[in-house]
């Protein structure tokens, strides 16, 4: 449920986003989350952080996703 929620926060924000503007609009997405999910986002973050040696590695793959796959994330959000 966790994973459909962020991918459903992932299609709403547009490509042109910078990786400052995405920490930002995380950073305040989860100031709304109730305190049970916190544990299930924290194992996430956690679970992106240690599959990847390199963080802009991860945010390039993440918006060569967006771009290139944006109708399909908003598809598989609904």
């Amino acid at each position: 449920m966790f994973q459909k929620s962020i991918l459903y926060f992932c299609s709403m924000t547009t490509g042109s986003m910078k990786t400052i503007e995405l920490r930002s609009e995380i950073h305040k997405a989860i100031e709304n989350v109730p305190a049970s999910f916190l544990p299930e986002i924290l194992k996430y973050i956690n679970s992106i952080q240690s599959s990847s040696t390199n963080n802009d590695d991860l945010d390039q793959f993440i918006d060569r996703v967006f771009k290139e796959d944006d109708n399909l994330l908003r598809r598989l959000a609904q």
